[in-house]
């Protein structure tokens, strides 16, 4: 597994391994933050590249959080809450960073 998914995850569910992702994917910001790490390690329109980009658009709409694969993201993302949160492709964010609900960054 990826460093930055690995980072996520403890941010999530306190520890790592194969127990904590599968539970770490009912956690709809953990969800979101894996596929947003595959789709931007991936190239664009490659196979597995098109099929996280699906997966990222859907949830965009699900849970309400607009966060560009393009954007550049430490080590550690924690999405709190969900509902309209919005950010810059050009946005550059460190580690260990928690996001709630009704946050913009243009």
């Amino acid at each position: 597994m990826n460093k930055l998914i690995e980072s996520d995850l403890y941010r999530y569910c306190g520890y790592t391994g194969l127990k904590a992702f599968v539970v770490g994917l009912t956690i709809p910001g953990f969800r979101y933050m894996f596929f947003l790490r595959k789709s931007s390690l991936s190239k664009k329109y490659s196979v597995s590249g098109i099929f996280y980009r699906l997966f990222l658009r859907r949830y965009m709409f699900k849970y309400g959080v607009q966060i560009p694969a393009s954007t550049q993201i430490g080590k550690g993302f924690y999405i709190g809450h969900f509902g309209t949160i919005v950010i810059n492709e050009k946005t550059k964010i460190g580690d260990n960073c928690n996001i709630a609900h009704g946050v913009t960054i243009g």
